[in-house]
């Protein structure tokens, strides 16, 4: 199951209109601000990327 990239930047749009913002940066400060999203101490904190072992 897949959906093409054209419809993730839709969405992402949407989401930006509804809320106000022009950017993912800004859509993350506002879902924090909304109580949306928690963002994680330093100690719950992983790399996104890893590096090869």
């Amino acid at each position: 199951l897949s959906i093409s990239d054209i419809t993730v930047r839709h969405h992402l749009t949407r989401i930006f209109d509804k809320l106000g913002v022009a950017n993912r940066q800004k859509l993350l400060i506002s879902a924090y601000h909304l109580g949306l999203v928690d963002l994680p101490t330093s100690a719950q904190a992983s790399p996104i990327y890893s590096s090869p072992a």
